[in-house]
């Protein structure tokens, strides 16, 4: 199966986003978007803007492609997730996630099918490899201390 490296953005690989969809949106570079024009796959790519500041970010890396599998099959069955290792092939803990920024090996298929009587391929998210984990960390603590002003509380709000 085939894989690409790159920087993983908006990682959906422990339950599916709103869409039910499992999704790694990935940094990649020009091989990869190679491999798309090479193979016909139909695909919406972006081309990333590293904007003034290019040395923070890896230059090689400039597009963005998001891969996918879907929650449920045609038939409405689940389909599992994909499956997330880290560099040395060991399953992630349940309930960790990739954050934004993590280094990432994605292991993808290529899938024909027909659209309207026209053969396509598009590309399915198979497996991840973690090498290098930014943690997701969803609830943001809250930096401020109690202060004497306006209380929702006592306006018999909550």
């Amino acid at each position: 199966m085939p894989t690409v490296r790159g920087i993983a953005n908006w990682a959906f690989t422990s339950k599916p986003d709103n869409y039910e969809h499992y999704t790694v949106t990935l940094d990649v570079n020009e091989d990869f978007i190679g491999v798309l024009r090479e193979n016909k796959v139909k695909a919406q790519v972006k081309e990333i803007d590293h904007g003034k500041d290019k040395e923070a970010h890896n230059a090689d890396l400039i597009y963005s492609f998001k891969f996918l599998r879907y929650a449920t099959s045609r038939d409405g069955q689940p389909n599992p997730p994909p499956e997330v290792v880290d560099s040395k092939r060991n399953p992630l803990p349940d309930g960790l996630l990739i954050g934004n920024g993590s280094e990432v090996i994605v292991q993808y298929s290529l899938i024909d099918y027909n659209d309207s009587g026209t053969p396509r391929k598009r590309i399915a998210l198979d497996a991840v490899q973690v090498l290098n984990l930014v943690p997701y960390n969803s609830s943001k603590s809250l930096e401020f201390g109690e202060e004497q002003g306006y209380s929702a509380d006592e306006d018999g709000i909550i």
